[in-house]
């Protein structure tokens, strides 16, 4: 009866309604577009700041900003009042965050560093071109940053003024519409538009991810002379039960509530008039909205205001069933447990069970924040009785339970659910010349546990009982304790897993925590196809053994060296010799080195000036390496010099036989200023070196059409979001190239491998949506900038590295620039590196499936291939349920997997 009530609540919250969208956006059509829509007043001829009296009283209103590193709606008090005259825009920003006399307000200088102190930041783009942005910055003193599109030497002929009082401050700036070479904009002319300020918190209006390329931009549109406009003062934190927006509207204002999920489906609707006292109510009763879209009418169905808000309630009913259905299947395994086990797994399931406890019975937020810890506290503890109840099953008798995972996800090795699952074997599925793991995870229910260790048999071919002549090791996973990032809001800071110690192959386990042992299966090029079997045996000290099958099937090809992807990751000896001091040698040095091309890395680096050894770049290239840096180029560089010391360098590497994989890098993330510098020293390269390609970051988002770069470079390198597949398209009709690449940027919702983001993203990464997406190369700059630790890893599961990048009082990511770790022996792979190299792996068998597509379709038979070309076809389109866009793709390793499988059995099919 108790089990009935709890899917009738189920049933309540999860039902959608029957109707759809009709909204789109820049974020994603189910998202609706941040516009505003602003009045034109009479011509103003002096700066007011008292925001209650005219001219301001009558401006557009928006607030309901985003709190970026945390990824929600933001508790600051802050708005931004906008209208528009004859001759100017103007903004007025208010913010109650801080009392004027403890504002962060230093800088003085025009165009200083504003943002290191509290300032209020407007991104302003005329054409709507979403890369060739104004940027007017101001702090409470009134220092003003301006910039034109990333000309930083540009200033406008903006007024600010400011005023501070004991709730916060106000910041009013005029700016002429001749600073943006135009007249008065007609009515209904749309511009790009967003504000917010980076310091405190990082607020934005819409949500973007740097200073330099946001992803997108708001609207403004210019209503005219007779708009009465929206005034919106409150946005709270949307969330499960009632909501209230506050504005300030002429009476008939129109609005209309769309809940949506994370699948494009409205959950909820609601249209009606904002009530006499401006406050918009509504309830929401389902935990699957993933973000509420806003509209703000007049009586004839004009739009004065329309944005998006993130929900706030976290998503709990859809893990109830399983979280009963475990319960269940530990209530009739119970005769197995141990006695001191058993009456611990009979109180958790009578808790359980007695639903009506901790299952909400009034809709308010704090109590469905409540209810969501609840029910995480009963999923980790329920979730180590059910794996211990399953291996009973499986081995009575056995004193720790033992569940798999995926290495594309992380297991948590405290205060966190196990996410896996219980079999008694597992099957490794890969190509020849390739890696693929599995996780075991230990997880002692009732005790603590011994020497915990993974043993692994010999591993033979099932039919003739020959020897698996690959390699299947087993290794514990590490953990490290990250600090709070400043970038990004990983939603837990504590352990998390990511070195993989080689070294350690057993560690005491305590009570309730998932320590993971990461089983790698590495093929050779002569491996024959065939499924091999052998057996994994858990053991620990004074405990019955726990044994799994393990099968390794192996396809019939295999993978070249290296990747048709090429990369550019910087690797320094340099920061890694430190770490060993007269440990150093040549053998240790090569160690690393192969270790960069086993992951189907190139040997490479960026940033550097000095010459790389043509010996070991002719090394790198006998192992698949299909590019490496000359040196890093700047600003202080002159042609001349520049081409007398590559013609040096190039005589060495053409000797070696490796010039033909030589590009030349620099003017790393440069600016608009720096532009005509870069094109002089690229032309005078080019007319010495014509067949080296030149590589650069410069943020020049139109590729060089409108900055005169189009024939400087042949490389370009944008970050993710800002990658344009028709662009690149364009580029490569030209022969160029587009790469692209992350570093502390993009952050969630983009993918990218910092030590908090799940696995499966570095994996999609490099595989799949690189794929998809049609690019080049990767590009990230550092792998080892170890700078904020001095010894390496000895012991684990609980290391003593420390993860942050930036300082160890103010850490702005975790594992930026560090994708793997010094051992004692040599370097440590992570978590994060075995998901890059399985996705280059990933990228493999795409490529080699579109190169087997395109034999079969010149073939004579083709006509009996035809089928199985059409399906390779949509498969290297990459679906949407694999990769949808840069920010809507597969958290789903068995997702990942099935398709995967499916295009190996079209490579066997077509080979």
């Amino acid at each position: 009866m108790k089990d009935l009530r709890l899917f009738v609540i189920l049933a309540v919250f999860i039902v959608p309604v029957a109707a759809s969208a009709e909204v789109t956006g820049l974020w994603d059509e189910s998202y609706a577009p941040h516009v505003v829509v602003i009045p034109k007043l009479p011509t103003c001829l002096e700066i007011q700041t008292n925001l209650d009296e005219f001219p301001w009283t009558e401006a557009a209103i928006i607030t309901g900003t985003f709190d970026v590193r945390h990824m929600e709606a933001s508790t600051y008090a802050l708005w931004c009042r906008l209208f528009y005259d004859d001759r100017a825009l103007w903004l007025a920003y208010r913010c109650n965050a801080t009392p004027g006399k403890n504002l962060g307000a230093s800088v003085t200088e025009r165009d200083g560093r504003v943002t290191k102190d509290d300032d209020v930041e407007y991104f302003i783009d005329p054409d709507r071109s979403q890369y060739y942005f104004y940027k007017f910055f101001t702090n409470s003193l009134g220092t003003l940053f301006d910039s034109k599109r990333a000309l930083k030497s540009w200033d406008s002929s903006a007024e600010v003024k400011t005023v501070t009082d004991e709730l916060g401050w106000t910041a009013v700036m005029r700016i002429p519409f001749a600073d943006f070479e135009r007249s008065v904009p007609r009515d209904g002319s749309e511009w790009g538009f967003n504000f917010g300020t980076q310091t405190g918190r990082t607020n934005f209006w819409v949500p973007i991810h740097g200073h330099e390329t946001p992803e997108k931009l708001g609207t403004i549109v210019f209503g005219g002379e007779n708009l009465r406009p929206a005034q919106l003062m409150k946005v709270p934190r949307i969330g499960i039960g009632e909501n209230t927006l506050e504005t300030q509207c002429d009476r008939g204002i129109r609005y209309s509530i769309e809940a949506m999920d994370g699948n494009k489906r409205c959950l909820f609707r609601r249209r009606g008039r904002v009530a006499e006292d401006g406050s918009i109510r509504f309830t929401l009763k389902s935990d699957q909205i993933d973000h509420v879209n806003i509209v703000l009418s007049d009586v004839h169905g004009n739009k004065h205001l329309s944005f998006w808000s993130l929900f706030h309630s976290p998503a709990v009913t859809n893990r109830l069933p399983a979280l009963l259905s475990k319960a269940k299947e530990v209530r009739r395994r119970l005769a197995l447990f141990p006695e001191d086990a058993k009456m611990q797994a009979e109180r958790l399931v009578r808790q359980i069970q007695s639903s009506q406890s901790w299952i909400p019975t009034d809709l308010t937020q704090k109590e469905w924040i409540h209810f969501s810890e609840t029910v995480q506290q009963f999923e980790r503890q329920l979730g180590e009785a059910f794996v211990y109840a399953k291996t009973l099953q499986r081995v009575p008798g056995a004193q720790f339970g033992v569940g798999l995972e995926s290495p594309m996800r992380k297991v948590m090795i405290r205060d966190l659910p196990f996410e896996g699952y219980v079999a008694d074997s597992y099957r490794v599925k890969l190509a020849g010349n390739e890696h693929e793991g599995v996780q075991v995870v230990v997880i002692p229910f009732h005790r603590d546990i011994e020497n915990a260790s993974v043993r692994i048999s010999d591993v033979k071919h099932a039919v003739t009982g020959a020897a698996f002549n690959g390699k299947v090791t087993a290794s514990l996973v590490g953990h490290v304790m990250t600090e709070e990032p400043g970038l990004y809001n990983p939603g837990y800071t504590g352990w998390y897993p990511d070195p993989i110690l080689d070294f350690q192959q057993s560690a005491s386990v305590a009570k309730g925590e998932h320590v993971s042992f990461w089983i790698d299966v590495a093929t050779q090029k002569d491996t024959q196809p065939g499924i091999y079997k052998g057996t994994i045996t858990v053991s620990a000290d004074g405990c019955k053994s726990v044994p799994l099958a393990l099968e390794v099937e192996v396809w019939d090809f295999v993978l070249p060296d290296g990747t048709h992807l090429k990369t550019a990751f910087t690797y320094s000896e340099a920061l890694s010799k430190r770490f060993y001091k007269k440990q150093w040698s040549d053998e240790l040095s090569m160690k690393y080195y192969d270790f960069l091309l086993d992951h189907r890395l190139n040997i490479d680096s960026l940033y550097y000036s000095y010459e790389r050894d043509p010996e070991l770049m002719k090394y790198g290239k006998s192992r698949g390496m299909n590019a490496f840096n000359l040196f890093y180029f700047k600003g202080n560089d002159t042609p001349k010099e520049l081409v007398k010391e590559i013609r040096i360098r190039m005589e060495r590497l053409e000797k070696a036989g490796v010039d033909d994989i030589v590009y030349f890098y620099g003017f790393d993330e440069c600016d608009e200023d720096q532009f005509d510098k870069l094109r002089e020293i690229c032309d005078g390269v080019h007319e010495s070196f014509p067949n080296l390609p030149i590589s650069t970051t410069s943020y020049d988002t139109s590729f060089g059409l409108s900055t005169g770069l189009r024939n400087a470079i042949d490389w370009w390198v944008p970050l993710t979001p800002k990658y344009d597949l028709e662009k690149a398209r364009a580029l490569r009709k030209e022969g160029k190239q587009m790469w692209w690449y992350t570093c502390c940027a993009p952050t969630n919702p983009y993918a990218n491998w910092f030590v908090e983001d799940p696995a499966i993203e570095a994996r999609l990464l490099m595989g799949a949506m690189s794929f998809k997406y049609e690019v080049d190369g990767f590009l990230y700059f550092f792998t080892n900038l170890w700078e904020l630790c001095d010894t390496p890893i000895t012991s684990g599961p609980y290391t003593d590295w420390f993860p942050g990048s930036g300082g160890k009082d103010r850490v702005y990511a975790n594992g930026d620039g560090s994708i793997f770790c010094p051992g004692p022996d040599g370097p440590l792979t992570t978590i994060r590196m075995e998901n890059i190299r399985d996705g280059l792996d990933d990228y493999e068998y795409l490529h080699m499936l579109s190169e087997l597509v395109r034999k079969a379709e010149q073939a004579p038979d083709r006509a009996s291939k035809a089928e199985d070309v059409r399906r390779a076809k949509e498969l290297l389109a990459v679906p949407d349920s694999v990769v949808e866009t840069m920010i809507r793709f597969t958290e789903s390793p068995e997702i990942l997997e099935d398709f995967r499988q499916e295009v190996a059995a079209l490579i066997q099919q077509l080979k």
